[in-house]
């Protein structure tokens, strides 16, 4: 595997590319064991070690700009949304799925 991550490298992916195709690859291992095609595990896949992340805010200046936006919008219910959003910290897909009984 050490081979694999380091000729994927200097094809220039970055770390999470590899580490999510070895994902795949140790997924496929674990069920091909899980339906009987082999006994055990070929071997055990190590990943890079997982960066922080981004942890992406608005400023108040690009909240208002956004908000402003959305009361612009054709959409009368724009403004909704983004206001949901930023009280609730909810993803747009739960927003959506959102019920008010």
């Amino acid at each position: 595997m050490d081979r694999y991550k380091k000729r994927r490298q200097g094809e220039g992916a970055s770390n999470g590319t590899v580490n999510l195709e070895l994902a795949t690859l140790s997924h496929v291992f674990s069920k091909a064991v899980e339906w009987g095609w082999v006994e055990t595990r070929p071997c055990r896949i190590k990943k890079f070690a997982r960066s922080a992340g981004r942890i992406i805010a608005l400023s108040s200046d690009e909240e208002a700009a956004l908000v402003e936006a959305a009361l612009a919008d054709e959409d009368p219910d724009c403004w909704l949304l983004m206001m949901f959003g930023f009280n609730t910290a909810m993803r747009h897909s739960e927003i959506l799925r959102a019920r008010f009984d």
